[in-house]
């Protein structure tokens, strides 16, 4: 199963933490990682109003390069109707 680092933030323009220090999350895709975060409850409160920010690759050295950036509120009924399942 893919690892998938993240970080969580409040717009889709701000800055990432450091790679070395990003959470990571096992899962098959991106909404399964989101599913799996909301499930562990490891999203914040009000996270609907968040963005969710994946790293999708990294250089030979190491060094992150870019991100898959998508508002959380995107995922919000999937899992508040999962929430609901529980």
């Amino acid at each position: 199963m893919p690892l998938y680092r993240y970080y969580i933030s409040g717009s889709p323009g701000d800055p990432s933490p450091p790679g070395n220090t990003l959470p990571s999350v096992e899962a098959d895709s991106p909404g399964d990682a989101i599913g799996k975060l909301a499930r562990e409850g490891r999203l914040p409160d009000q996270w609907e109003s968040l963005w969710i920010h994946f790293l999708v690759w990294v250089d030979q050295e190491g060094q992150q390069r870019g991100f898959e950036s998508m508002p959380l509120s995107k995922f919000s009924r999937n899992l508040n109707a999962d929430a609901s399942d529980n």
